[in-house]
C-alpha cells in the first residue's frame, strides 16, 4: 500500500496541517529571499512555487472538509434516496422538478403531502405526470417494505 493514502486514512487532519505549513513555508522563503536570486534563477523558482501553492491549497482544503465535517454528520442529507429518473417522467419535466429544488423521489413525494410543491410551475399535464409517478412510485415502494417485514 502507498504511504500517502495510508496517511491521508489515518491521520488527515496531520496531513492537512503538514502540507498547508510547508506550502506556506516554501513560499514564503520564495518571496523572502528571491530579491537576492541571479536573474536566471527567478524562472525556475516557479517550478518550486507551483507545487508549494498546491501544496497550500489542497492542505487548507483538507483543512476546511474537517472542520465542516461535524456539521455534515449532523445532518441527513438523504445521499441514499432515490433520485427522480426512477419515476419515469421525462427529462424535461424531471429538470424542471429539479429546478424546484426537488431531487429526490422522497423530497417531492414530501413536499406534495405536505401541500408545499408549486403545482401552479407545471402545466396541466406534467401535474398529472407527476402525480401519477409518485403515486406509482409510494405503491412500489409500500410493497417493498411491506415484503421486507417479518
Amino acid at each position: 500500500m502507498v504511504a500517502l493514502p495510508r496517511a491521508l486514512h489515518d491521520r488527515p487532519l496531520l496531513l492537512g496541517a503538514t502540507l498547508t505549513v510547508t506550502g506556506l513555508g516554501v513560499c514564503t522563503l520564495i518571496i523572502t529571499t528571491m530579491a537576492d536570486w541571479p536573474r536566471w534563477l527567478i524562472f525556475p523558482s516557479m517550478f518550486i512555487a507551483v507545487p508549494a501553492l498546491v501544496a497550500t491549497v489542497i492542505g487548507l482544503s483538507m483543512l476546511a472538509v474537517l472542520g465542516f465535517l461535524p456539521l455534515l454528520e449532523r445532518r441527513d442529507l438523504g445521499w441514499d434516496d432515490e433520485p427522480l429518473a426512477v419515476l419515469g417522467i421525462p427529462l424535461a419535466l424531471q429538470r424542471k422538478c429539479e429546478a424546484l429544488g426537488y431531487w429526490t423521489c422522497v423530497a417531492l413525494s414530501e413536499a406534495i403531502d405536505k401541500g408545499l410543491f408549486p403545482w401552479t410551475e407545471l402545466e396541466y399535464d406534467e401535474r398529472m405526470q407527476v402525480q401519477r409517478s409518485i403515486e406509482l412510485w409510494r405503491a412500489q415502494t409500500s410493497k417493498v417494505s411491506a415484503r421486507g417485514k417479518p
